[in-house]
């Protein structure tokens, strides 16, 4: 049950389900570590931390607590824990996928004591352990037929097919581009409901062909759509978002990957706003590499295929920025950092909303958050996630020959 509200966004329900839980059976790993990890997500650290201290104490091999110990900076090289994990992944009888997050958390330890060649070698041990194809063919082909489908004359056939509605708010980027901070400081104003990644554009573009009653994958459906489907699909997200958020001005929504669909975005919502977080390219894919990633992101593992897929992406986003000027405003994750208030300020006039000091405070603000994230918007602004990959220099001749980066 208190998996099922965390799904569903309910860490305060799921707060009580998992005390429940461990009343139930106090000597359950599982049951510490899930009631661990939701004050994690609601950002008490220090509770989490011992939680997770305690699975470990019943159960040694349990990958998820040495795992976010390490990415809390809660455990050092040498210490019991350390030795332990390490133990654990030298002699352990542990599934490929287990050993990968072990050595992603080895990795971060490593990397917070300084030893920046061990930091590196657990990471390509942990990414060579992912058993994920990645297409680089396929992949081009696909952003090309999005840029073919979504151009100019498709923009203007269908202007004025959608809703006006302008509560839609998409933050959208790369992983790992400052998208979950640039959300957390909007939804400090008081008229923005900060949503998180929302699944409900990929549910719209999966379920595109079958809606209408189209043989072809998407985006190739895209051409059945008519303006009684797009204006009944936007009701549909509109509806979702008011049980969301009831009257709020704006909606955001922060799933990174929109940005592939953007198309479908603009084309039921006109008048959305798009805020656009970009990152040094090095730092974004270096990120990306040094963090263990799930779902469906086959280029993550691989330096060469960070890089093309990058690539890719920017061609794509170059694309939507000439067929929708004015839609998408790019925020570029070093100035936020260097000068919070006036990206602040230039970020709530594009929403047109008047200015909230709590935006500046955004740290402060109580929601709960389930990205990578969830310890960085916890904190003031700071700097130290600026030109990481430099530490990495040395280790990251792949990557940097894909992106092709001048000084």
């Amino acid at each position: 049950m208190g998996r099922a509200q965390t799904g569903a966004g309910d860490t305060t329900a799921a707060y009580e389900s998992f005390r429940k839980a461990l009343n139930l059976a106090p000597n359950s790993a599982e049951a510490r570590y899930a009631l661990g990890d939701n004050r994690q997500k609601n950002g008490d650290f220090k509770a989490a931390n011992s939680l997770f201290v305690e699975t470990l104490a019943i159960d040694p091999s349990h990958v998820h607590a040495y795992r976010f110990l390490a990415s809390n900076k809660s455990m050092e090289v040498g210490d019991q824990h350390f030795e332990q994990m390490l133990d654990l992944l030298q002699n352990g009888r542990l599934t490929a996928e287990k050993r990968s997050r072990l050595h992603f958390a080895a990795s971060a330890v490593f990397e917070q004591a300084g030893d920046i060649d061990n930091a590196f070698a657990h990471l390509t041990a942990g990414n060579d352990l992912k058993d994920v194809i990645f297409d680089p063919a396929s992949c081009a082909s696909y952003f090309g037929s999005l840029i073919e489908t979504f151009d100019a004359e498709f923009f203007k056939r269908t202007q004025n097919w959608g809703s006006q509605d302008r509560r839609p708010l998409f933050i959208l980027g790369m992983m790992r581009s400052g998208t979950t901070l640039v959300e957390q400081i909007l939804a400090s104003h008081s008229e923005v409901f900060g949503a998180g990644e929302l699944e409900a554009f990929n549910a719209i573009v999966d379920g595109l062909g079958e809606r209408l009653a189209s043989k072809k994958g998407y985006p190739d459906c895209v051409s059945a759509l008519d303006q009684q489907s797009i204006r009944d699909m936007a009701s549909d997200h509109l509806d979702f978002l008011v049980s969301l958020a009831g009257d709020r001005k704006f909606v955001s929504d922060k799933m990174p990957t929109n940005f592939l669909h953007i198309g479908m975005i603009l084309t039921l919502f006109p008048n959305a706003r798009i805020i656009h977080c970009r990152r040094d390219p090095r730092d974004t894919c270096f990120s990306i590499f040094s963090l263990d990633f799930g779902g469906n992101h086959p280029y993550a593992y691989n330096q060469t295929n960070l890089g093309y897929f990058y690539r890719q992406y920017e061609r794509l986003m170059d694309h939507w920025h000439r067929v929708a000027p004015g839609s998408i405003l790019d925020v570029q994750y070093e100035d936020l950092v260097a000068d919070q208030e006036t990206h602040t300020r230039r970020m709530l006039e594009f929403c047109g909303l008047d200015w909230d000091e709590n935006c500046l405070d955004f740290h402060k603000t109580d929601r709960t958050v389930q990205t990578w994230s969830y310890n960085q918007v916890r904190k003031p602004i700071y700097k130290s996630s600026v030109a990481r990959w430099r530490k990495f220099e040395n280790h990251l001749a792949p990557l940097l020959a894909e992106l092709d980066i001048s000084e």
